[in-house]
């Protein structure tokens, strides 16, 4: 399934270039172009879709799911992204659980940016308005109801805060190779202490000297060598 971007009218005729060549089965040569869209900071659910489309029809399953992973970072309510992944996920071999998030993770997780910003901006212009107005015709009630929509407001941005945090402080990624060893330290000649298949989403807790130093979701952590890994 394919959704548009919005972006410039130059972004808009190279990504649709890109759909064109996607629809013909042009998978490599549509990539080329929606990496260098990518590479041009645009955040749109329907780039990140459409490259993990791609990259599940070439069979770079851990690709695949990075994209869409990241497109649900951004987008975490975009009904195309979230059914594509599940369709991806359910083809790795060897699953080990999910990381979990609390509650209220969640529910910040699951507020769309466009939403924040228009609970912001209508809370905080309906807010001044009847501050204004209780002002004008002293009305207490009115009063009361402007500071009703000023904590609205106040808390839209504190929602928006944890949600920019979150983004910020939890890093996440996807192997994408076939079979990944994980080592008790940053030396290729450590032996592995566990294989992790391609496709498994782990959380990146460091990085020294081409090593990433990793957790997985049963708490077992080690370092894997960092072109073993696709960061979300």
């Amino acid at each position: 399934m394919l959704i548009q971007v919005s972006a410039s009218a130059n972004d808009q005729m190279l990504f649709n270039r890109a759909v064109s060549l996607q629809k013909d089965s042009s998978w490599n040569e549509a990539l080329a172009i929606y990496d260098s869209l990518e590479q041009a900071s645009i955040i749109d659910p329907a780039l990140y879709n459409n490259m993990g489309l791609c990259y599940s029809a070439i069979n770079e399953l851990g690709l695949s799911i990075a994209y869409f992973n990241k497109g649900l970072k951004y987008f975490p309510n975009n009904n195309a992204i979230n059914n594509n992944l599940m369709s991806v996920t359910s083809l790795v071999k060897e699953p080990i659980g999910s990381f979990e998030k609390n509650y209220l993770q969640k529910s910040i997780h699951q507020v769309s940016e466009s939403i924040l910003k228009w609970w912001i901006l209508m809370s905080l212009f309906i807010g001044s308005t009847f501050f204004g107005m209780s002002y004008y015709y002293k009305n207490r009630r009115l009063k009361s109801l402007s500071w009703v929509f000023i904590a609205l407001f106040f808390t839209g941005l504190i929602i928006a805060k944890l949600k920019h945090d979150s983004l910020l402080e939890e890093r996440f990624g996807v192997i994408i190779k076939e079979k990944v060893g994980i080592r008790q330290d940053p030396e290729i000649q450590n032996t592995e202490i566990e294989y992790l298949a391609e496709g498994v989403i782990v959380k990146v807790l460091d990085e020294k000297d081409g090593w990433i130093y990793i957790e997985l979701p049963n708490k077992l952590v080690g370092w894997i060598l960092r072109p073993m890994l696709k960061k979300i």
